[in-house]
């Protein structure tokens, strides 16, 4: 396991992970995050996963820079890594791709000459890694689409995208938590809460980790107002 940590301000470490296998990479990150938070929790102020890397926020007060960077490479060093990190949690996301949620499936169907069923089916055969948690409260990074599906964001971002609201940009996949501005190509809406912020514990405030496995279930209309979706007026 290659790897680097640096001190990037008066109280975090960015430790970052060097592999081009991506996917045992982010699982290797939500297994350091985790191991980081059960040993050293009286330490911690926050942790920041991502792609491959991972933001250790301190209370440098009670340690020094040097000691937690000694602490996170013992910890490091006990990983085997010969042995890949076990696959994420899975998590099935019910998604309705009809018209009235799939906002850009037409223009997605004639900029890549499918059928709109077409890009639904390949959307939702695929398993995907969440690979970052940003950009606003819940939001999951998830990727990668099956290349037949890759499309641009919008070169004009809506001013509102519904929450819920399941878009692609370029090769990724993702899931709108709140209703917020945004330049993904929407193809369907899941009635799924992906950021709760009335949770009471801290870990249930978002669905989706980094690292977890995510599969969409297409459902139908019935369905999807069944489960608490809602439409737009």
């Amino acid at each position: 396991m290659k790897y680097s940590i640096d001190i990037v301000s008066e109280d975090a470490l960015l430790v970052r992970f060097i592999s081009s296998d991506i996917d045992k990479t982010a699982a290797l990150v939500s297994a350091v995050a985790t191991s980081l938070r059960e040993n050293f929790s009286d330490r911690l102020v926050d942790i920041v996963p991502a792609y491959d890397s991972l933001l250790v926020v301190v209370d440098f007060d009670q340690m020094l820079p040097q000691q937690i960077k000694k602490d996170i490479r013992n910890l490091l060093e006990q990983l085997d890594d010969r042995t890949p990190p076990e696959r994420g949690r899975i998590v099935d996301i019910p998604c309705y791709y009809g018209p009235e949620a799939g906002l850009d499936l037409a223009e997605l169907a004639a900029g890549l000459c499918l059928s709109v069923e077409d890009i639904v089916q390949r959307h939702a055969e695929k398993e995907y890694c969440v690979y970052a948690v940003g950009f606003s409260p819940g939001f999951p990074y998830l990727g990668y689409l099956d290349s037949t599906i890759c499309y641009p964001r919008k070169a004009t971002p809506r001013s509102r995208v519904s929450a819920g609201s399941v878009g692609i940009a370029a090769n990724q996949t993702g899931i709108y938590p709140q209703a917020t501005p945004g330049g993904w190509n929407i193809i369907g809406r899941t009635p799924v809460k992906i950021f709760d912020p009335s949770a009471q514990r801290e870990d249930a405030l978002c669905l989706l980790s980094v690292g977890a496995t995510v599969r969409f279930v297409s459902v139908d209309k019935s369905e999807f107002l069944a489960l608490g979706g809602q439409l737009d007026a």
